[in-house]
């Protein structure tokens, strides 16, 4: 007979790593230092998998983003899915404090213009990450919806990349202006000393 799931069989040092304590080990023990335990290890992959499109900035966007993410460690994946899995009754607190569905708005631009006369700039960037908009503890993933599992979460990588090569786009768009308005710059620089020089010499 199977040893029941619960608290005390979780909490339990010798049962961490059981697949069953999952859900409680996001939820109780610190992932942060026990990133290889069961649910701890499935949870931080989607939080890294979302923060490394997240290019560094000098302000504070990537640090809130991983706040958020990892109030949400209960989340991802099958982390907190199956009958089988003992989850903890803080639980329903956790679905009003921090819900799973919920959307990532993070927008990252440098705009520096050196010259420029009579232009009208216009920025606008949008990142939104639909963390996993249901409540994964309510669902209960038979063996015939694996295939439909695999195939969502191979989307789910998919829009990560379309999203990182949008940034790396955005990226060498301004580099390339950048440069574009150093070479104005120069040559606006080399036609007001060729005027100054034609000047000086008559």
């Amino acid at each position: 007979m199977a040893t029941p799931v619960d608290e005390e069989f979780c909490k339990q040092e010798a049962n961490k790593m059981d697949e069953r304590c999952s859900c409680y080990n996001v939820i109780e023990r610190d992932c942060e230092t026990e990133t290889e335990i069961p649910g701890c290890k499935e949870a931080l992959e989607y939080v890294n998998s979302v923060l490394d499109i997240i290019p560094e900035t000098r302000g504070p966007h990537k640090a809130v983003a991983r706040l958020e993410l990892m109030e949400r460690l209960y989340c991802p994946g099958r982390v907190c899915v199956g009958v089988n899995k003992y989850k903890p009754p803080i639980m329903d607190d956790l679905r009003k404090t921090a819900p799973c569905g919920f959307n990532l708005d993070m927008c990252v631009q440098n705009t520096k213009i050196d010259t420029a006369l009579d232009v009208d700039v216009n920025t606008e960037c949008k990142i939104n990450e639909n963390f996993i908009g249901t409540d994964p503890w309510e669902l209960d993933f038979s063996e015939e919806e694996e295939e439909d599992i695999a195939r969502l979460e191979e989307e789910r990588k998919e829009r990560l990349e379309i999203k990182r090569l949008e940034i790396e786009e955005m990226r060498e768009a301004r580099e390339e202006a950048r440069k574009t308005n150093m070479a104005y710059m120069i040559i606006g620089i080399i036609l007001l000393v060729l005027i100054v020089v034609g000047i000086v010499l008559r």
